[in-house]
């Protein structure tokens, strides 16, 4: 018997040209990750893809760059696995711990007032959708929960 395998996801960036594109866009049933001023960042199957396509809708895979800091280059997804193989100890509840935030997509000012409501810092926005963010380790939680994060 073979497995069902789901059809793997992308994530699109929709230009919109017209008011109608959006509800165009709704209608493939992509699921719409943000909503930008003149594009929809969209995760779609390839059957979505096709869809709008068909319609042709100008989408483009939005690629995830590496991370930069400090001189060094690296993928999000290869910190989150060092993290697990080697875990940082945890800080101390009541002092400020610095974390890798990797959003859905390009950072829009309500996620960043979003960070700093939960009383955390943004010290930098950083190549590959991610932030440095100094949080208190009670609030990560919170963080993680916000549909625009991703890890």
């Amino acid at each position: 018997m073979v497995a069902n395998i789901a059809p793997v996801s992308v994530k699109l960036l929709v230009t919109l040209h017209t008011p109608q594109d959006a509800d165009r866009v709704r209608a493939t049933g992509v699921k719409v990750l943000a909503d930008y001023p003149d594009t929809l960042l969209v995760r779609a199957t390839p059957a979505e893809r096709q869809l709008l396509q068909a319609q042709k809708l100008e989408a483009v895979e939005l690629e995830h760059p590496p991370v930069q800091v400090a001189g060094a280059s690296f993928a999000f997804y290869s910190a989150l696995e060092a993290e697990q193989t080697a875990p940082a100890p945890e800080a101390p509840p009541d002092r400020t711990a610095y974390y890798l935030v990797r959003m859905v997509g390009p950072a829009k000012g309500e996620w960043l007032e979003r960070v700093r409501a939960l009383g955390g810092t943004v010290h930098a926005d950083l190549p590959g959708f991610s932030l440095l963010v100094g949080l208190l380790p009670s609030r990560l939680n919170e963080l993680r929960q916000e549909p625009w994060v991703e890890g």
